[in-house]
C-alpha cells in the first residue's frame, strides 16, 4: 500500500469483521445475538488445513421505529461466499483507500423490521480456501452488539498449534471456555455489550483500538512466515537485462554507493507511478521489475522489487523488506501473521547500518523513510530459509519542525503587519512539496501564499524574497497585512502577540469518545515573534514564562522586553514525544495545549512614555 497519505484500510483479505456494513451508527437497530461459528477444515494429510468453514447468523431487532436493517459481509477469491440467507439479498464490488482494483466484493442481506420491537435474522456462510488469510476477527458493527458468541472448532490434531487471544474486552464482558474431545477441540468466546464505536479521524486505527480475536497458529515463528512470503518473490525476471541496462545507464556519472542509492531511488520516484491491483493471494506476488520499468507503474511491492533490482545491478547489497505502518497492531515476531504487515519497501545493507527505502514516498529520500514507518519492525530478506528483523529508526521531533519568525509593526491606524520567513524540515518539508507537486508551476507562488496565510490568519501576503527549496528544508519569506489590530483602551494599547501556528487545533474532541488520540506525526513547533514598539510607548512588564511537561509533548512560552525597551520577543517551542494518547489522558492534554494557547495569545500593554 502507498503510504504517502495516512492509511485507514486493512485488507478484508487480511482479517474478518463481523456483522452489517461498515457504515454510519443506526442506535434503532440493536444485534441481539451474533453467532459465528468457525470450523477449521483439515487437508487430506491431516497437518495442514484445507478451508475455514464460517457460518454467521446476526440476530436484530429495531428499538423504536421500523427499520431495514442491513447486514454484510466481504468475499474475493481467497474467500469465498457460499450462501446468504434472510432477507433481501444484494451483491456488489467492494474498494476502498489507495487500492486502484481489486477482487474484493459485498453481499448485504436486507432483513425488513417492520414495526418496533421486530426481529429477524440473516445468515451468511462463507469459507477462507486460503486459511491463512483468517488472522484475527474485528467485533465491531454499524450496530450495538447485545451478546456475540465466536466458536471456534479446530481437529484434535492441531488443537495444540491454534490460539484465540481476545483484545480490548474488559474482563467483566468476557467469558471463554475449552471443550475438548476425541477428533475436535472446540474454544467458545462470549462477550456482551459492544457498542458501535464512535469514528474520530486523530484516533489510532480500529485494527489497534477495535475489540478482537487475534487467531494465533498459521506460522510457527517468523521464518515461517517469511518462507511463506519468499516464494513469491523467488522468481528469475526474465527481461532482467533491461533493468540493469537501466539502472546502470542512470548511474554513469555516479563516483559512490550515495550518489547511486539517490540516483535510483530519485528515478523510481520520479517514473513509477503508485497503482494498486490487487487480486488473487491478496495480490501477494509483484510484478517483475522489468515489467514495472516497462509500465511505468506499479504498487507498493513493484517499486521496491525494482529499486532492488536497480540497486543490486550496480553491485548494492539489496533487499525486499516486508513492514507494517502504525495502523498495524502487531510486530512480526510477537505475531507471525499477514496482517502483521501492510507495506513493502527495500533496504540496502550498509556495512554498519541498514538503509530502509521506500519506492512509494516520493519526498522521502534516503536515509529518510514515511513517518509511518519510524519504529516499525521490518522483515528484511535474508536467505531462503531465514529473514532477518530490524526496527526502523526514528527520527527525533526536531527534525520534523515547522519553524516561524515575524517581526510586527504597528501601522498608523492601529493594524498589525508582519515581515519574517517560515521553514519547514522533515515531514513539514515534505507536506509543502506534496502541496506544490500537486498544482501548476504558475500556481506555485499562490498556493504557498496561501500556505502562509492559513497559517498565520493574515489577510493579504506577497514573496519578498522568494522560496527557498533544498533537499531537505523549505523556507517563505514574506510580508503579510493585517494579521490582527492592536486594542486601544484610554491611552494604552493592546497587542497580541499569537503569531504561532494554531496549537490548539492539535486538541481532541471527547464528546462519547472511548478511544484515544493518535497525532499525525513527531513534530516541533519553533516560533518567534517581534513586536517594533512604536515611539513614545513602552511595555508594560512582561507575564511569566509557561512551561508543560507530560507524557505526549514539552513546551514552553516565553516574553521578554529587549534590553533598550524598543521590542518585545515572544517565543514559544513545543516538541512532541509520544504519538499515542489513551483515552482516558485526552482531557489532561487538551488542558495542557489551552495552557500554552492561552500563553501565547496573551496580549502585550504598551502605555505612553511619560
Amino acid at each position: 500500500m502507498k503510504i504517502s497519505t495516512i492509511i485507514t484500510f486493512i485488507s478484508m483479505a487480511m482479517l474478518s469483521a463481523v456483522g452489517s456494513a461498515w457504515a454510519a451508527t443506526d442506535s434503532n437497530v440493536a444485534i441481539t445475538h451474533l453467532d459465528n461459528y468457525y470450523k477449521f477444515v483439515p487437508a487430506k494429510d491431516g497437518n495442514t488445513l484445507e478451508r475455514i468453514d464460517i457460518t454467521s447468523q446476526t440476530s436484530l431487532t429495531a428499538r423504536r421505529i421500523a427499520e431495514t436493517a442491513i447486514v454484510s459481509d466481504f468475499y474475493d477469491s481467497d474467500k469465498k461466499l457460499k450462501k446468504a440467507t434472510g432477507g433481501n439479498v444484494k451483491y456488489g464490488a467492494y474498494s476502498s483507500g489507495d487500492i486502484f482494483f481489486d477482487d474484493s466484493k459485498i453481499v448485504m442481506v436486507e432483513v425488513d423490521l417492520k414495526k418496533p420491537s421486530a426481529t429477524g435474522k440473516a445468515t451468511i456462510t462463507t469459507s477462507y480456501v486460503r486459511p491463512e488469510f483468517f488472522n484475527k476477527v474485528l467485533i465491531l458493527d454499524s450496530y450495538d452488539i447485545d451478546n456475540a458468541t465466536f466458536t471456534f472448532e479446530v481437529p484434535a490434531s492441531m488443537a495444540s498449534r491454534f490460539t484465540f487471544e481476545p483484545r480490548n474486552i474488559p474482563a467483566d464482558k468476557i467469558t471463554t471456555t475449552s471443550d475438548s474431545k476425541s477428533d475436535k477441540t472446540i474454544t467458545t468466546i462470549t462477550v456482551r455489550d459492544i457498542k458501535h464505536p464512535k469514528t474520530f479521524s486523530d484516533a489510532p486505527s480500529l485494527n489497534i483500538t477495535a475489540p478482537q480475536i487475534i487467531v494465533r497458529g498459521h506460522f510457527s515463528d517468523v521464518n515461517d512466515l517469511y518462507r511463506y512470503f519468499y516464494k513469491y518473490i523467488d522468481s528469475p525476471d526474465p527481461a532482467a537485462a533491461a533493468v540493469e541496462a537501466k539502472a546502470k545507464e542512470i548511474t554513469a556519472g555516479c563516483t559512490t554507493d550515495d550518489q547511486r542509492i539517490q540516483t535510483i531511488t530519485r528515478f523510481v520516484h520520479d517514473n513509477i507511478r503508485y497503482v494498486a491491483v490487487e487480486h488473487g493471494e491478496f495480490g501477494q506476488r509483484p510484478d517483475h521489475p522489468s515489467e514495472v520499468l516497462r509500465k511505468l507503474y506499479g504498487d507498493c511491492k513493484g517499486s521496491a522489487t525494482l529499486l532492488k533490482a536497480m540497486f543490486r545491478a550496480v553491485g548494492l547489497d539489496a533487499r525486499t523488506v516486508w513492514i507494517g505502518t502504525d495502523q498495524i497492531s502487531d510486530n512480526w515476531t510477537d505475531f507471525p501473521a499477514i496482517c502483521s504487515g501492510n507495506h513493502m519497501i527495500s533496504a540496502v545493507m550498509l556495512p554498519d547500518s541498514i538503509l530502509f527505502i521506500d519506492g512509494t514516498a516520493r519526498f522521502d529520500n534516503p536515509p529518510h523513510v514515511p513517518l509511518q514507518l519510524h519504529g516499525r519492525q521490518a522483515m528484511i530478506e535474508d536467505t531462503p530459509d531465514r529473514c532477518l528483523t530490524a526496527f526502523v529508526p526514528s527520527t527525533p521531533a526536531s527534525d520534523n519542525c515547522l519553524a516561524t519568525d515575524f517581526t510586527l509593526n504597528i501601522t498608523p491606524d492601529g493594524l498589525i503587519d508582519a515581515k519574517g520567513s517560515m521553514t519547514n524540515t522533515g515531514d513539514w518539508h515534505k507536506r509543502f512539496l506534496y502541496k506544490l507537486n500537486d498544482t501548476p508551476p504558475a500556481k506555485h507562488n499562490e498556493t504557498i501564499l496561501n500556505l502562509l496565510l492559513n497559517q498565520l490568519k493574515g489577510k493579504t501576503a506577497r514573496l519578498t524574497d522568494g522560496t527557498e527549496i533544498s533537499e531537505t528544508s523549505s523556507t517563505v519569506t514574506a510580508e503579510i497585512s493585517n494579521v490582527g489590530k492592536a486594542k486601544k483602551i484610554g491611552n494604552d494599547l493592546y497587542v497580541d502577540l499569537n503569531m504561532m501556528p494554531d496549537i490548539s487545533a492539535l486538541k481532541y474532541d471527547t464528546r462519547d469518545r472511548t478511544v484515544g488520540g493518535q497525532l499525525s506525526a513527531t513534530m516541533m513547533f519553533d516560533s518567534k515573534v517581534t513586536l517594533n514598539i512604536p515611539a513614545q510607548m513602552q511595555a508594560a512588564e512582561a507575564m511569566d514564562p509557561v512551561s508543560v511537561s507530560n507524557p505526549w509533548f514539552d513546551a514552553n512560552v516565553t516574553t521578554l522586553i529587549s534590553p533598550d525597551g524598543r521590542s518585545a520577543i515572544r517565543t514559544m517551542r513545543l516538541e512532541t514525544k509520544a504519538k499515542f494518547i489513551p483515552a482516558d489522558k485526552l482531557s489532561t492534554f487538551n488542558s495542557d495545549l489551552n495552557k500554552l494557547a492561552q500563553a501565547c495569545s496573551s496580549s502585550i500593554q504598551l502605555t505612553p512614555i511619560n
